[in-house]
């Protein structure tokens, strides 16, 4: 079995939960889709969340060779839009990948996305044949890797959500203000006043 094999099922699962997100509310991907110049309807919007449903079920249910294509296809298309959508807008569009839960569009979504999709590229070599048939040739090992597929794919959602949040607001946060310097002269005088110590207290 391919090394990367965990990458291609968490990739086909997010796959299938970010297209099923977009046939419920298609509307963040409407705004995305708008901004970068494409067609902007609700019916292109599930369209496209219907395709990625399809290819990332056929890659958990199937796999091999065309599946798996499919699905680094699908990510190097979506870096492609990333950089697109994020020179469109500046980075202010949200990248329309989950619905509500999208951030806004950053250099990070491409390189997320360009590195699932070598991940599951890697694995053309060696197809996964689906969920079950790895679970099923390797009971023990197989959930294992299931579980590892899982945390990546929660690894990746966040990489692509809350991450360019949590970032946005860092650059966001107002600088703190200097500390203002202590000033030892005695007010209204403008003169300084003088340390005491042994040498001024003597008569």
């Amino acid at each position: 079995m391919a090394p990367f094999a965990g990458s291609l099922l968490a990739a086909a699962a997010l796959l299938v939960l970010a297209g099923g997100v977009k046939v419920i509310d298609p509307s963040s991907t409407r705004v995305a889709l708008r901004t970068a110049g494409l067609p902007a309807s609700s019916g292109a919007a599930r369209a496209l969340g219907l395709v990625e449903v399809t290819i990332g079920g056929a890659a958990l249910a199937v796999g091999g060779l065309a599946a798996t294509a499919a699905v680094a296809l699908t990510y190097a298309g979506f870096a492609g839009f990333a950089r697109h959508l994020h020179r469109a807008s500046r980075g202010r569009a949200d990248c329309g990948c989950f619905g509500g839960s999208s951030a806004p569009v950053s250099p990070l979504h491409v390189w997320v996305n360009v590195a699932v999709a070598v991940a599951v590229a890697s694995t053309l070599a060696a197809p996964v044949a689906g969920l079950a048939d790895v679970a099923d040739r390797t009971p023990a090992s197989g959930l294992v890797l299931v579980g590892l597929a899982a945390l990546q794919a929660w690894l990746v959602m966040a990489a692509l959500t809350v991450l360019p949040r949590a970032l946005a607001a860092v650059s966001a946060r107002p600088p703190r203000p200097s500390r203002p310097s202590r000033d030892l002269r005695s007010p209204g005088t403008g003169s300084s006043i003088p340390a005491v110590g042994p040498a001024t207290m003597a008569p």
